[in-house]
């Protein structure tokens, strides 16, 4: 034989064990089911198969596809983007809509808080990231010059970004100390970390710097008393020194939030900022810094704005409104101070808007009802949008948009029956009989259901469940009457609003009363748990993601920085008629009411709702005899980041719902 023949058999040899070795490996793997990633741990959970995965490969590709706006370059029509679920955390370049994406760098966790330097010539970008979910987040100068990335914190501390002053050559941020109790704001040149300077040491936790003054020598600060109150100030940068905007406020007042609720004017003689002061809802005001007066901007819009930013010739506001939980954008002229919707925006949310430097573009993020994030802007001058990202298909054709419903709960507003409003994601189109239900309840707690599925209730309409999204009362969007209806004392009545849609529920041909699962993660958590307890005799099984289990050990044991905000929400555990009540109200102390299966998850750095809150209820549960699935991450925080652990978590949630919700007695 010769040795080219004798070659040409070595290799199909070797093509033929190779071929056997995958077949071998992809029945393995199909045997065994999916892995289970390096950094988790199970109790309970049998073999979790892929079949759901493949049958459903559409809505898991979603992980992969969705990417999200970061920011503009300074001196060129140029984005930097990053995808939501990469398979690693990563920085792209986009620099033509519908262009190629070129990678930037990867991650050793999600960037937070992207902020270029204006001045181009320095070319860097300054960012924030933790560590497998600790949420100490440290600063980085990203040099794009050589692509290279350095810590300019110090490593232990919790810090949050402010901004750049107009000439780039200082910026701005807090941190807090990690023994918590007061917070320091400091400016840097993060080229020269030597530059380090406090300016401003505050008596508490929340304290965040603003924007710089056009002149550089004043920044705004904002300050977190509750989730009822807050405090705008102005803080000058060579004194320290600072003044109380509003310093006579009879009454609590909100102003958004610290990252987007006040800027200044560009002449610097005003300052836009957002207040619920004499409303209902967050509305947009300009103050004179010469005379006090307040003017009203948006008071017309009976919805709450979330976010505004300043076109770079100071002539626009663009305005981010939540109407009836649909982020949608407004434009507002500063000279005249009309307001005008955007049209021909695509059907569904905008977030992350940020003016291109030098011209009149937006950038956003838009996430489709399929909770498909792709990258978009939206030329004023030219009334020009473009889509940047190519994204994948939305296969709307068999996920219908989701229906806002509103169900009669137990109590009354001016006689007249109190409406939840929710939001129902039908199962596809092809099943036989009324669908079974999971009710997915959403943390904060004063957060909000939105409009937008994800891949995970995507993969489960597939599966043929409908999938229901209340804004039950304590929920952010529908004023503030509303958001502080389950304040303390009242904390239950927001359990209630969950026994009212189980009864809505029973009323639809179209659904399976006896088929029903609730689903929840941190303070939506806590919600899943007490339905549990409340109404096991109408429930199938439940899904508690890092989830509170005893008010009185969760405030004891969350982290500091957060303690004032939730005992202002949930009620003060040193007091003992409180303590009480919240012991009689938390679910581990109700786990013999829990008659119906549970899966748990937990990731083990979570510094808001930490192990020992799962690890409680786990226990309690298993000593009444019950069925508990659990999964612990020992690289995550409060949620799952990373994507190997994400498809793992969610393949075993699908197999516990097939098993305990989709099968019929």
């Amino acid at each position: 034989m010769s040795k080219r023949l004798k070659f040409k058999k070595i290799l199909k040899w070797a093509a033929v064990a190779v071929c056997l070795v995958f077949i071998g490996g992809f029945l393995f793997l199909m045997f065994y089911g999916v892995p289970r990633p390096p950094g988790i741990t199970t109790e309970g959970v049998p073999r979790v198969p892929w079949k759901p995965l493949f049958k459903n490969a559409w809505a898991a590709k979603q992980m992969i596809d969705s990417t999200s706006f970061a920011g503009w370059y300074p001196s060129e029509r140029r984005m930097l983007i990053y995808p939501t679920w990469g398979l690693k955390p990563e920085l792209h370049v986009l620099s033509d809509p519908r262009g190629r994406t070129k990678k930037l760098v990867s991650l050793g966790g999600m960037p937070q808080e992207v902020r270029f330097n204006p001045d181009a010539n320095k070319n860097y970008f300054v960012f924030g990231m933790d560590v497998d979910g600790n949420e100490r987040y440290q600063l980085y100068r990203f040099n794009l010059s050589n692509r290279t990335y350095h810590q300019f914190t110090d490593g232990t501390s919790r810090n949050y970004a402010g901004y750049f002053n107009a000439r780039g050559n200082l910026f701005a941020y807090a941190t807090l100390q990690p023994e918590g109790g007061e917070t320091n704001i400091y400016t840097v040149d993060p080229e020269h970390p030597k530059s380090l300077k406090m300016i401003y040491k505050a008596r508490d936790v929340w304290w965040r710097p603003g924007p710089w003054s056009p002149a550089d020598s004043q920044i705004l600060l904002w300050e977190g008393v509750s989730w009822e109150e807050d405090r705008l100030h102005i803080l000058d940068v060579e004194t320290g020194e600072i003044k109380n905007l509003f310093p006579n406020e009879p009454h609590k007042i909100i102003h958004g939030g610290p990252l987007w609720c006040a800027l200044w004017s560009k002449d610097g003689k005003s300052i836009y900022f957002i207040s619920n002061k004499d409303s209902e809802f967050l509305t947009l005001r300009r103050l004179d810094l010469l005379t006090g007066n307040v003017g009203l901007l948006t008071t017309h819009i009976p919805w709450d704005v979330e976010h505004f930013i300043q076109s770079p010739d100071g002539k626009y506001l663009a305005v981010r409104i939540n109407e009836d939980a649909v982020s949608t954008l407004y434009l507002l002229d500063t000279e005249t101070e009309k307001t005008c919707k955007v049209k021909n925006m695509p059907d569904g949310s905008i977030f992350g808007i940020a003016f291109r430097p030098q011209r009149n573009e937006i950038g956003f993020t838009h996430v489709s009802s399929e909770g498909i994030a792709s990258v978009y802007s939206y030329d004023l001058d030219r009334a020009e949008l473009n889509h940047w990202t190519r994204g994948p298909d939305q296969n709307a054709d068999d996920l219908a948009a989701p229906r806002l419903i509103h169900y009669r709960t137990f109590d009354k507003v001016n006689d007249k029956p109190r409406m939840i409003p929710a939001f129902v994601f039908d199962a596809v189109p092809g099943f036989e009989g009324p669908r079974p239900v999971m009710m997915d309840l959403h943390g904060g707690p004063t957060t909000q259901a939105r409009p937008i599925s994800s891949p995970s209730h995507n993969l489960l309409r597939k599966e043929g469940v409908t999938i229901i999204c209340p804004n039950f009362r304590g929920s952010s969007g529908y004023g503030k009457t509303f958001i502080a209806l389950d304040d303390g004392y009242l904390r239950e009545g927001a359990v209630k609003d969950i026994g009212a849609l189980l009864d809505w529920i029973s009323t639809q041909p179209d659904l399976d009363a006896q088929r029903i699962a609730v689903a929840g993660g941190s303070y939506g958590g806590y919600m899943t748990l007490a339905s549990l307890a409340h109404y096991s005799d109408k429930l199938r099984c439940g899904i508690d993601l890092f989830g509170i289990s005893n008010f009185v050990t969760y405030l004891k044991n969350t982290e500091d920085y957060a303690l004032s905000f939730f005992r202002s929400e949930f009620g003060n555990e040193s007091d003992p008629e409180m303590r009480t009540f919240l012991e009689s109200i938390s679910p581990v102390n109700q786990a013999d009411k829990i008659k119906v299966p549970l899966f748990v998850f937990q990731g083990k750095n979570d510094p808001r709702v930490p192990i020992g809150e799962s690890r409680q209820i786990v226990d309690k549960v298993r000593a009444q005899g019950g069925e508990v699935w659990y999964i612990e991450a020992a690289n995550e925080g409060h949620g799952i980041m990373k994507p190997q652990n994400g498809l793992y978590v969610g393949a075993a949630g699908v197999a516990f719902l097939r098993k305990h919700l989709l099968e019929k007695d």
